[in-house]
């Protein structure tokens, strides 16, 4: 009986095979069979006893050698032999290796000093070492290969492939970002860090101010921060600055990006200069410059002394004036030029600590006009900034102005300054002129009823508009209007008849209490002092030498003022000036301490002037026949000054005075049988002129 059945065979399979390589199967014996069998192959070769290899059928017999031979597939294929030998089969197992996906080391470059928030790239690199396509993957960023979009899901990579990464900065400064591929099993991390922040701003500048106001703050326009990416610090020198509508400051402080600056500096006190404030942000700096407007104004002046138009009989004659500037004065001339066209310049040179100078002009014996020029320290000159008018001749002979036809009172008891109209008003027992301050030109006032003397009188009430007059031996006291200047309207306020409760007797001197509203007139006949309503001309005792008190009135009381709501203060004949002090309430008298101490010489002009804003008194003492010398005494009695005697060719004696307190001026009146004028003194260089000279 035929067995075609061998024994049991196999091949051992061969495992880790290099792709395509020819693998061979160990040599098998065939035994169990009785007749020769038929060899079959599929997906290989066989070799009986060590012949050439064949996939052809053939036969075998027991006891022959059998080997198998294929070719390997690709990395990790198996290849299956199947082999058939009689009625047996068998296979043949060859397995080829697991391809190296493990690629050789690469690495990435670390970048630095990115901007935040940006994509960033890496290298490229180039994948060796790998046999077959391998897994890629990463996390924390995208990768590209072979310059293909850039993605962040697996995917898989071949060697010799490039491979490029990406990262997204981190949105924070100084941070760092790392991406990590992973090609096979290899990683490799992908670094990247962001730059320090820029603490400096982008370049700034203020435009500059000009023709700004001297002495303020002047703002610059705003600056906003470009390009500094975090706060950073602000300073300022010179000036502040403000952040955004924070208060301006000139501390050190912190300024963010986009953040609005504005800064400030102190325009200087000078014109046409420049103040620069600097500001410091981050180390960048920026300047604001205010420049002052030049100085266009002219300096202004004016002549103090002598007034508008003015008599002299001097060679020499000083010019006091008064000049201001803003910013300083370089130079002061006065300029005169007199009838014949002649020409002189006197030169003053400024001082910083005066506001006034003094020159001394040389007049001819003519008519000549004095011009004050200035420049200031800027180059600005004002030519014509004050001029006078002087006319040099004898006061004995000459009538001042001399187109006057009115003529001056011939026994002028009363002077009285009208501030109100600018002029002054004389009169004597028939007569009232007025007289203006400014040009000595005089006008015909109407004749109050003829006085039995002089009439008397200095003070004014109901706002200026009407004068109280005294007429002394006729026993009256007069309201003379002045509202209407062509006819005068003339009342009687007190006579000794009218039956009142004081009596009038030798009224010689009259001043009222602050409002007009109560009259204190001086009688030297009856040595008192009583008030009287000035429409109703109702009267009070105020003080007699009834009333026992240190001092006793004079049988002369010249002059009167109320000081205050409670004090009087009288001016009268003793063995020497005195001034008393007179209590309103009580009537009783103390003797003037700065009077008491120093005396007053007795050829003084009886008048008294009260300057309330400087609470000082002042008078105007002679000595005859030529001197005179002004004399202040302080109310609170802490001062007293007299200046020294300045000559004159005239004698005041027997003169009133008014103080012109605005320009520091003393006019008085003076002169003698055939002369009646009024005369100027200038305090300060003491020197006289002539407002007004009439000459009979």
């Amino acid at each position: 009986m035929e067995d075609k059945t061998p024994a049991e065979f196999s091949f051992t399979a061969i495992n880790g095979v290099e792709p395509a390589a020819v693998v061979e199967s160990e040599s098998v014996e065939i035994s169990g069979i009785n007749v020769a069998v038929d060899v079959t192959i599929q997906g290989g070769e066989f070799s009986i006893e060590g012949a050439a290899f064949t996939s052809s059928p053939a036969t075998i017999t027991t006891g022959k050698h059998l080997k198998l031979r294929a070719t390997a597939g690709a990395f990790g294929e198996t290849v299956e032999v199947q082999i058939t030998v009689g009625d047996t089969q068998k296979t043949f197992h060859i397995v080829t290796r697991a391809p190296d996906l493990e690629p050789e080391s690469f690495t990435f470059g670390e970048l630095t000093d990115a901007d935040p928030n940006t994509y960033q790239v890496s290298n490229a690199v180039s994948i060796q070492g790998i046999e077959a396509a391998a897994v890629i993957s990463i996390t924390g960023g995208a990768y590209s290969i072979n310059d293909s979009d850039f993605v962040s899901s697996a995917g898989t990579i071949k060697n010799g492939d490039k491979l490029v990464l990406r990262v997204t900065t981190s949105t924070q400064f100084e941070s760092n970002t790392t991406a990590s591929v992973s090609v096979g099993g290899y990683s490799a991390p992908f670094s990247v860090k962001t730059r320090a922040p820029r603490i400096q701003p982008d370049a700034f500048s203020f435009i500059e101010s000009i023709f700004v106001s001297m002495g303020a703050w002047k703002t610059s326009p705003p600056a906003v921060m470009h390009g500094l990416e975090v706060s950073t610090g602000i300073t300022v020198t010179n000036g502040r600055y403000r952040v955004g509508s924070a208060d301006f400051t000139d501390q050190p402080g912190t300024i963010g990006p986009g953040d609005t600056v504005y800064v400030q500096v102190l325009a200087a006190d000078l014109p046409d200069t420049a103040a620069t404030v600097t500001v410091n942000i981050g180390g960048v700096e920026a300047q604001f410059t205010a420049t002052t407007a030049p100085d266009w104004d002219a300096p202004t002046g004016e002549i103090l002394f002598p007034p508008r138009v003015s008599l002299t009989n001097s060679l020499l004659n000083p010019v006091r004036v008064r000049v201001a500037d803003d910013f300083g004065i370089s130079q002061v001339k006065l300029f005169v030029v007199d009838q014949l066209g002649r020409s002189d310049t006197q030169f003053l040179w400024p001082n910083e600590e005066k506001t006034e100078w003094t020159g001394n002009l040389r007049l001819a014996e003519t008519t000549s006009t004095v011009v004050l020029q200035v420049k200031d320290a800027s180059g600005n000159w004002e030519y014509a900034a004050d001029e006078i008018v002087i006319t040099r001749a004898s006061d004995q002979e000459t009538g001042f102005p001399s187109t006057e036809t009115v003529s001056l009172p011939d026994n002028c008891c009363l002077f009285a300054m009208d501030t109100k109209r600018n002029r002054f008003i004389l009169g004597d027992s028939k007569s009232m002129v007025a007289v203006d301050i400014t040009d000595g030109s005089r006008t015909q006032l109407p004749a109050p009823p003829e006085a039995t003397s002089s009439y008397q009188g200095d003070t004014f009430i109901d706002d200026g508009d009407t004068l109280i007059l005294l007429d002394r031996d006729g026993k009256k006291i007069y309201r003379y209007s002045l509202k209407n200047p062509q006819d005068a309207e003339i009342s009687v306020i007190a006579s000794s008849d009218d039956g009142k409760d004081v009596d009038v007797g030798w009224p010689n001197a009259v001043t009222a209490n602050a409002d007009g509203s109560l009259l204190y007139v001086a009688d030297s006949l009856s040595r008192s002092i009583y008030s009287v309503h000035p429409v109703t001309g109702d009267r009070k005792l105020i003080s007699d030498n009834t009333i026992v008190s240190d001092v006793d009135f004079a049988a002369n009381i010249y002059d009167i003022i109320a000081v205050d709501s409670d004090r009087l203060l009288v001016l009268q004949a003793s063995d020497n000036e005195s001034l008393i002090w007179v209590d309103i309430q009580t009537g009783k008298r103390t003797l003037n301490s700065q009077s008491a101490t120093r005396g007053i010489k007795s050829a003084l002009i009886k008048d008294m002037n009260f300057d309330p804003a400087n609470q000082t008194i002042h008078m105007l003492g002679t000595v005859a026949p030529d001197s005179f010398y002004p004399i202040t005494i302080s109310v609170d009695e802490t001062s007293y000054e007299r200046i020294s005697p300045a000559n004159d060719s005239s004698s005041p004696a027997n003169g009133y005075a008014e103080y012109d307190f605005d320009n520091g001026f003393v006019y008085f009146t003076g002169g003698s049988d055939n002369i009646t004028n009024i005369r100027v003194l200038d305090p300060v260089s003491l020197q006289t002129m002539f407002l007004s000279n009439d000459v009979k």
